[in-house]
């Protein structure tokens, strides 16, 4: 690396981290750069920035290093990514146990190099809930053996874990696709024109999924109302580029942990984008986004579109499949209910926003068009 860059960088962003992506170093520099105005610094291997004592490091350090390799077997080696060329995405973690996400573009406006970053935190928390919730005897006595656990373990973040093998791949998998689905929901929101649209009407070069550390958000109905549209069609391409890899090709190995079936695979990844979304609940702001549940049904839907055949997956099945909520009772309380009525009202909230997104879809395809000219490419 250049004396140069090396010199803009600090020790935690010239090792390596979690993460994938090539490009030149003063790509890798632009977007550190960006990550530190924003406040945060890239997370390596040794966890700088996350040393804290409500945290078992060596258990997140063997969860980053699963799902981030996971993730590279989901996007990167089945070529999903690629088919966006000229468009290269660089993916690295923020050192920051808060939960978040962004996409956005370097500098250069005219530069093919985008990146997605997810907050350590993401993972960490998720797959905590996720292993808590297997490791407590009454949540899946149908996997494993589940005599090996106990109910009421208490530990710091990713210390209490299942003791049986099975259930603990089983926590592991769904973690993965819990992460997976925000990571492929960045992805959405680059290659589906988002960021190209938000850098020319409002300056943004990137795009948080709760707040904008980088000088505030822009505020207004129209504003709003875009970002809205956008979220809606980030999840749609998210649930639909995963659904392409899951039922298109041989999944791999670790899949099978999901379920033996397409429709145990559905189940399981509607649990695992609800426990996803829920990881956000607190921080999200109600005027963008639609309720964890509804995300996840919707992306599930999509998912099982590209299925070959069609696969038996009704609201009735999702609803029976969600189970976290009451899971969470289990393991302390929880505000969320799945009743009847709050379910109506999540749809029709989701229903309106769809007839709204109607005029705002021409903007968001103008965008894209002028995105794909500029970087000489025909369509995406």
């Amino acid at each position: 690396m250049p004396k140069g860059h090396r010199k803009r960088l600090s020790s935690a962003e010239v090792a390596p981290g979690f993460g994938f992506g090539k490009g030149p170093p003063s790509v890798h520099a632009d977007i550190a750069q960006q990550f530190r105005d924003d406040g945060y610094a890239v997370l390596d291997r040794r966890g700088q920035g996350l040393r804290d004592e409500n945290l078992c490091w060596p258990a997140a350090h063997r969860v980053l290093e699963i799902i981030w390799s996971r993730l590279g077997e989901l996007f990167l080696r089945s070529r999903l990514l690629h088919q966006w060329w000229p468009v290269c995405i660089v993916a690295k973690t923020q050192a920051t146990l808060s939960i978040n996400g962004c996409a956005g573009q370097i500098t250069d406006p005219r530069s093919a190099y985008f990146f997605v970053g997810l907050h350590s935190g993401l993972f960490i928390h998720t797959a905590d809930r996720l292993l808590r919730i297997l490791s407590d005897p009454r949540a899946f006595p149908e996997l494993g053996d589940a005599r090996c656990e106990q109910a009421g373990r208490a530990g710091r973040l990713l210390e209490v874990m299942p003791r049986d093998p099975v259930l603990e791949a089983a926590a592991l998998a769904m973690a993965t696709m819990a992460v997976a689905a925000v990571f492929a929901h960045e992805v959405g929101h680059i290659v589906r024109g988002h960021i190209w649209l938000l850098r020319s009407r409002f300056g943004l070069t990137r795009l948080y999924e709760t707040g904008m550390p980088a000088g505030g958000e822009p505020s207004g109905d129209a504003y709003v109302a875009l970002r809205r549209a956008m979220e809606l069609d980030a999840d749609l391409f998210a649930g639909k580029a995963i659904g392409s890899f899951l039922f298109g090709r041989m999944p791999p190995a670790w899949c099978g942990a999901l379920g033996k079936d397409r429709r145990s695979l559905l189940r399981s990844l509607a649990l695992a984008w609800t426990c996803a979304f829920r990881t956000f609940e607190d921080q999200a702001s109600d005027e963008l986004y639609h309720t964890p549940f509804m995300r996840a049904q919707l992306m599930t839907i999509a998912a099982r579109q590209e299925a070959a055949s069609d696969v038996p997956f009704e609201f009735d099945d999702f609803k029976s499949s969600a189970w976290l909520p009451e899971l969470l009772q289990i393991l302390g309380p929880t505000t969320s209910q799945l009743d009847t009525a709050l379910l109506g009202r999540d749809m029709e909230a989701m229903m309106q926003t769809f007839r709204a997104t109607v005029g705002v879809q021409e903007e968001l395809t103008a965008a894209r068009d002028a995105m794909n000219q500029t970087l000489g490419r025909a369509g995406v």
